[in-house]
């Protein structure tokens, strides 16, 4: 919590639309925005013709551990969030 308020409540990623090249091989950012904790985000961009992927395409690591608690006894969960996003098909 520390850290959100130190930078405003925004997270070091971005949410955006990212148009899927011919190629398939990397994603090319239509739109970008930082990421606010407590924000109504409204993202919108004229489309061409393809598809799309939209939301975080980033891995995002977490770390699971309420109230401080974890230990090498109560176990503790880290890792990456890698699923908030979501396709358009935009057709002509």
């Amino acid at each position: 919590m520390n850290y959100l308020a130190a930078h405003n409540y925004t997270l070091p990623y971005r949410l955006g639309i990212y148009a899927i090249n011919t190629t398939g091989s990397n994603l090319v950012p239509v739109t970008t925005m930082p990421l606010r904790v407590g924000s109504v985000m409204d993202e919108s961009a004229t489309l061409a013709a393809g598809v799309y992927v939209y939301g975080l395409v980033s891995p995002i690591p977490y770390v699971y551990n309420p109230a401080g608690q974890s230990t090498w006894m109560t176990g503790s969960d880290a890792g990456q969030v890698m699923g908030m996003w979501g396709i358009l098909w935009v057709s002509p």
